[in-house]
């Protein structure tokens, strides 16, 4: 090697030092702080990972030969989230969940699985994934990773309050999507899968309902546990009861009701009145929720709605400004829906709400001069 090639090698070799943080800043989380149990919230965010075999991972990912810059772009309520460039002058985004998102495998697994369907089965911008792995043994990552393309856009909360007229073909484009997800009817409630990683009695069922129509997604996907987090969240994880996925409603709301009694017997301690977080003696008594949810269980197969919109559809739960992407400039167009982290098939009168980026909360613009 001559000497102008010894300092361009040198030259790339410090460019690509200056860009890696410190592999210590990737595992920590730093974009906030607690006023309470700040050291157990952490602790649940701190996730240490092979950060060399992510990126030889997600260079071959990218059809490279090695990763030039990585950098920690953001980090979620329940992910950390990595931009990686590379020297073919791609660039892909890594998901890695923190250790508070249970259970990891199936979590991951899920998300990979529903991505892909809304992808090519609904017809839904959402990025492509290019390499997975929900089980951190099985991986030299040593976590449950998500690798996807980079999408060229910019979060709608970026334009949003600049949008006028134009704002009504974004509201179109989130509706029309919306009209895909009713466009297909489930047998079961759940969540969604690669038809072989659930276990082979769930691979027996069909996907669709009877009466729907088969397609390519038929032998693909299967329905299995629901990875919502509220049936997973803290203490509730160590609880074992039914999951899913279910055939009807009434069974998911019976099953959802259970893991949550089962909790506030094993693992919710009445509060004290003097502690500073304290309401009153009822709404700080497990035994009081208890009976409200029994009395709820007793109540719940007269109230349920008409079938009509009752069926297991998919859905996007969480469409606020930061989670729908669209062209940085001109018309509003969307070009992705991303975070499907915990979306999982439920019935339509749960899962039909309103996007979050259009509830009204208050108009910005009106000012009193004195209070009122």
């Amino acid at each position: 090697m001559d000497l102008m090639s010894q300092h361009v090698a040198l030259a790339q070799r410090a460019a690509i030092h200056t860009q890696l943080p410190d592999h210590e800043s990737f595992f920590r989380y730093n974009s906030g702080r607690w006023l309470y149990n700040e050291s157990e919230q952490l602790a649940a965010r701190y996730v240490r990972f092979n950060v060399d075999a992510l990126q030889r991972v997600a260079a071959n990912a990218a059809g490279a030969t090695r990763c030039v810059s990585m950098v920690k772009s953001n980090e979620g309520c329940f992910n950390k989230i990595f931009s990686l460039q590379f020297d073919n002058g791609s660039e892909l985004i890594a998901k890695i969940p923190y250790p508070l998102v249970t259970p990891h495998h199936l979590c991951t697994a899920s998300e990979v699985a529903t991505m892909e369907y809304a992808r090519t089965v609904l017809g839904l911008p959402v990025p492509k994934v290019l390499d997975w792995s929900a089980q951190a043994h099985g991986t030299d990552v040593g976590v449950e990773y998500i690798l996807m393309e980079k999408i060229e856009g910019v979060e709608l909360r970026r334009r949003y309050k600049n949008l006028r007229s134009e704002g009504v073909e974004l509201l179109n484009q989130v509706n029309g999507m919306e009209r895909a997800f009713v466009s297909r009817r489930f047998s079961q409630i759940g969540s969604l899968y690669y038809k072989e990683d659930v276990e082979p009695k769930l691979q027996a069922r069909r996907l669709y309902a009877d009466g729907e129509d088969d397609d390519d997604a038929s032998e693909r996907f299967r329905i299995g546990p629901c990875v919502d987090w509220g049936m997973w969240r803290g203490k509730r994880a160590a609880v074992e009861l039914d999951r899913g996925p279910w055939p009807d409603a009434l069974s998911f709301i019976r099953a959802t009701v259970n893991i949550q009694q089962a909790w506030l017997k094993r693992f919710a301690p009445a509060q004290s009145t003097n502690d500073v977080v304290a309401r009153s003696s009822l709404d700080d008594s497990p035994e009081t929720h208890i009976r409200l949810l029994d009395q709820f269980l007793a109540i719940a197969p007269h109230i349920l709605p008409p079938e009509i919109i009752s069926f297991p559809v998919l859905w996007h739960t969480d469409l606020h400004a930061g989670n729908i992407m669209i062209k940085p400039e001109g018309t509003p167009d969307v070009v992705a829906i991303i975070d499907w982290q915990g979306m999982g098939v439920a019935p339509l009168f749960m899962q039909s709400v309103f996007a979050k980026f259009v509830r009204y909360t208050g108009d910005d613009h009106i000012r009193t001069s004195k209070p009122i």
